[in-house]
């Protein structure tokens, strides 16, 4: 069976992707409860565009998504023209649709950021450091979503405080940074 290499030729860079860039089409189930989920799957939109923008298929980004619709968010996107879709802003139009139907705002999830941060984020039974960590800078970036800046002795402290260090691991740990 022949190999072929991979190249960095401007030849080969100017040739369309070839990778199946219209599978894993990012979806949405429907459920205004679950609608804050996807917002967070906006990156994976993005990305998605990227990938088809590479595959010389920008214009098809936007009718693959709004196809993966189904129920009600179909419903509040199916008067879109067409025209407007396959435009470069037309996954913007139709993110903005869904937006404005499921009613996604920041603002609603102010109280949850700051309960998740502030009383439930600690280090579990059998987590490591480092997945703590990545769960505490997770919850951190949450609250700086909100401009909510704390300073960094705060951040520090609060960060040993839940880690389940003992007494003398967090002199330690403080005596070293």
């Amino acid at each position: 069976m022949p190999t072929t290499t991979p190249t960095t030729s401007s030849a080969a860079a100017s040739k369309p992707f070839a990778g199946k860039a219209h599978e894993y089409v990012p979806e949405f189930n429907n459920k205004a409860s679950e609608y804050k989920e996807y917002k967070k799957y906006k990156k994976r939109v993005l990305i998605y565009q990227k990938k088809m923008q590479l595959a010389n298929r920008a214009s098809e980004t936007a009718f693959n998504v709004m196809a993966a619709l189904t129920g009600g968010a179909w419903d509040a996107c199916e008067d879109l023209p067409m025209e407007q879709l396959e435009t470069e802003g037309g996954t913007a139009v139709l993110l903005k649709r869904l937006d404005a139907v499921f009613k996604y705002d920041a603002i609603t999830e102010l109280p949850a950021d700051f309960e998740a941060f502030f009383m439930h984020m600690r280090r579990g039974r059998h987590q490591t450091i480092q997945e703590y960590t990545a769960d505490f800078e997770h919850n951190l970036r949450k609250l700086e979503a909100h401009d909510v800046k704390l300073p960094d002795k705060v951040i520090g402290w609060y960060f040993l405080r839940r880690a389940g260090l003992r007494q003398e691991q967090r002199q330690m740990v403080m005596t070293t940074t």
